[in-house]
């Protein structure tokens, strides 16, 4: 998870706090997460989070400001930094990492736990698990 907030920018709608629930985030002008300027490339800057903390690595030979002084790719950031970039600024709130679960492992697990309450809807779902395998062949 990772939250920012963009104090700056030539888009108004942008402003404000923005929260997201993954490990990394895109910054550039095609990005999904934080769309900004036309005048950088697409997924310019991404943001990634692991167990140590939080860095900022560029898509590129190109920098970017961190807390106001040019920085290059794979910077470390802290909480309450900011980030400029084509006249938008983003403000590092909070970040924490997490280790997300693929949607497999979260049916095995809720599979499981159907396992161990009612063990007649367990074979009913196998049942059917079976005859689906045996139709896609």
């Amino acid at each position: 998870m990772i939250k920012i907030e963009i104090i700056e920018s030539k888009d108004l709608e942008t402003l404000g706090p923005k929260i997201f629930f993954k490990n990394q985030i895109y910054i550039g002008n095609n990005s999904n997460d934080i769309h900004i300027s036309e005048d950088v490339e697409a997924n310019y800057l991404s943001l990634e989070i692991n167990e140590i903390g939080i860095n900022a690595f560029i898509n590129g030979e190109v920098h970017f400001l961190h807390n106001g002084k040019r920085a290059e790719s794979g910077r470390k950031l802290n909480f309450g930094d900011t980030i400029t970039i084509a006249g938008t600024t983003l403000k590092i709130i909070d970040a924490e990492y997490q280790v997300y679960k693929t949607k497999t492992q979260i049916l095995e697990e809720r599979f499981s736990e159907i396992e161990k309450k009612d063990s007649s809807l367990v074979n009913i779902i196998t049942i059917i698990q079976e005859q689906s395998e045996k139709i896609e062949q």
